[in-house]
C-alpha cells in the first residue's frame, strides 16, 4: 500500500506541474473545482484547485482499474491474453490442478488463508517464469514446466498464490494505473516538445518555438527525474518485501525445499550478475536473499 500511496502522489505531483504548461500553451482551462472549494468552505486558491484537479484525476484512473478489476467479467482473462497466455492443453491442466489441490489442501490446514478459486493459463514465452496478475490468474511460461520438477514447480505456485492472497497484484494494477496517467502526461509534453521542434525551422519566428521546445525538455528532464529516482528507490522497496512475504507463504505451506531448488535453476539465467542501476531497479531481491530467508524461516519453523 506504501508504494500505491508513494505512486498516487509522485503522479499527482507530475499532472501539477503539466496542468499549468498546457493552459498556458492552448489558453485554456483544465481545473474547475472553485465552486466545490467554496462549497466545502475551503480556500479558494490557483494552487489548491490545480492540487484538486490532478488528485482527482488520478483518483479517476485507480477507480476505473478498480471497477475493471472487481465487476467487469473476463478481466482478468483479458490481462493474461495480453501477456500471451492461452488456456492449459488437457495434460497440462491435468498436471497443474493435480499441484494446485496439494496447495489447497496445504492451505486448509490455516483457516487465517483464503486462497481464491485459481485461474491458471500458459505462455509460450521462452522464460523460465511464471507470475501472478488480477485477482485469481497465474500466467506459467511453458518452459517453466518442461525444466522444473514437480515439487520445484509446486514451490513457485505457491509463492505466486501468495501474492494473490496478500492482494499484491491488485495494488500492483492500481499503481500502475496511476502511473499510467503522468506517463501519458510526459508523453503528451514529449509530443509538444517534437512539435515545437519542428516549427523552429519556420524561418524569422522559428527561435521562438526552438526555445519553447527547449522549455519543455527541461520540464520533461524535472519530470522524469520525479517519477523515476523515488518510485525506484522506494516503492520498490516494497515491492522486494512483497516478494519475500510470498516465499513465506510458501515455506509456511510446506513447500519451501521446492521453491528453494526451484530459485536456484531460475538463478542460472543471470539475474545475480547485475550491475547496481539494475538492481536498483529491480522489483525482485538478489537470489541469494531470498535464499537465504526461506532457509531461515524453515529452520525456525523446525525449531518450534
Amino acid at each position: 500500500m506504501f508504494g500505491f500511496i508513494l505512486d498516487y502522489l509522485v503522479n499527482v505531483i507530475v499532472l501539477c506541474v503539466v496542468i499549468p504548461v498546457t493552459e498556458k500553451i492552448f489558453d485554456c482551462r483544465i481545473r474547475g473545482f472553485d465552486s466545490l472549494l467554496s462549497y466545502l468552505h475551503l480556500p479558494i486558491s490557483p494552487g489548491m484547485e490545480l492540487m484538486m484537479t490532478a488528485a482527482v484525476i488520478v483518483a479517476a484512473a485507480v477507480l476505473v482499474m478498480f471497477l475493471c478489476l472487481y465487476f467487469v467479467p473476463g478481466f482478468d482473462r483479458s490481462l493474461c491474453y495480453s501477456y500471451g497466455g492461452r488456456r492449459p492443453n488437457s495434460m497440462e491442466s491435468a498436471y497443474i490442478e493435480d499441484i494446485l489441490r496439494d496447495i489447497e489442501a496445504a492451505a486448509r490446514n490455516f483457516p487465517e488463508l483464503e486462497v481464491p478459486a485459481l485461474h491458471v493459463y500458459i505462455s509460450g514465452q521462452m522464460q523460465l517464469n511464471a507470475f501472478s496478475i488480477g485477482r485469481r490468474s497465474i500466467v506459467i511460461m511453458r518452459p517453466l514446466l518442461q525444466v522444473l520438477d514437480r515439487d520445484e514447480v509446486r514451490g513457485v505456485l505457491a509463492h505466486e498464490i501468495g501474492h494473490l492472497v496478500h492482494r499484491d497484484t491488485i495494488w500492483g494494477l492500481l499503481r500502475f494505473a496511476a502511473a499510467s496517467v503522468g506517463q501519458t502526461a510526459i508523453q503528451f509534453l514529449s509530443f509538444l516538445a517534437s512539435a515545437f521542434a519542428f516549427l523552429s525551422l519556420i524561418p524569422l519566428f522559428g527561435f521562438l518555438f526552438l526555445w519553447m521546445s527547449f522549455l519543455i525538455n527541461g520540464i520533461l528532464a524535472a519530470l522524469q527525474f520525479i517519477l523515476r529516482i523515488p518510485a525506484s528507490l522506494l516503492a520498490l522497496c516494497g515491492s522486494r518485501q512483497s516478494e519475500y512475504e510470498a516465499d513465506a507463504f510458501a515455506v509456511k505451506l510446506g513447500f519451501g525445499p521446492g521453491l528453494y531448488r526451484a530459485l536456484l535453476v531460475l538463478s542460472q539465467g543471470g539475474a545475480d550478475h547485475m550491475t547496481l542501476a539494475q538492481r536498483l531497479q529491480s522489483t525482485h531481491p538478489v537470489t541469494q536473499d531470498r535464499l537465504k530467508r526461506i532457509v531461515e524461516i524453515m529452520n525456525g519453523e523446525q525449531d518450534r
